[in-house]
């Protein structure tokens, strides 16, 4: 067994890069058979990577970014996807998908789930979550009604989901 240490996260970037983007070439002309990518961009690390990649593997004119702003994304997000895609001189296409995620009952699905991780919750009250730590992990609910909007002021509470 190899000891653990510090040198495990001693990687040569350019060489990684390298690699990635090669096969990635690889697999989209020759496995896909197709002339571009098209990647979902938010402006967050994961993302950004990714964009870069594929910009290093087929060029910047054949790699698409798409912004997919919805009800609980900050505007703050597509506008750092859109720094990025100028960054990287791609073009980007914004699609809206709150409808569709509404039309499917992603958005009741959360409010339920929520509900169910933090019962006391106010029905009434402005709701917010997000998942942490992956799926059927975590639920931090954040609640508040209207004036404690307006003072600044909402309660939070972590669940453990699935115990």
């Amino acid at each position: 067994m190899t000891d653990l240490s510090w040198n495990v996260l001693e990687i040569d970037c350019e060489a990684e890069a390298n690699d990635i983007s090669a096969k990635l070439r690889e697999i989209v002309s020759k496995m896909l058979r197709k002339r571009g990518l098209v990647v979902a961009i938010s402006g967050g690390i994961d993302s950004s990577v990714c964009a870069a990649l594929a910009v290093k593997a087929i060029g910047n004119e054949r790699v698409l970014g798409l912004i997919l702003p919805e009800k609980d994304s900050s505007d703050e997000s597509a506008t750092k996807a859109r720094a990025l895609a100028d960054f990287l001189g791609i073009p980007t296409l914004t699609v809206d998908i709150a409808p569709t995620l509404d039309a499917i009952g992603c958005y009741g699905w959360r409010d339920q789930a929520v509900r169910r991780a933090v019962p006391d919750l106010d029905a009434g009250a402005g709701l917010f979550a997000f998942s942490l730590g992956g799926a059927g992990h975590s639920v931090l609910g954040v609640e508040s009604n209207r004036q404690a909007v307006a003072d600044g002021i909402a309660s939070a509470r972590l669940n453990r989901v699935g115990e």
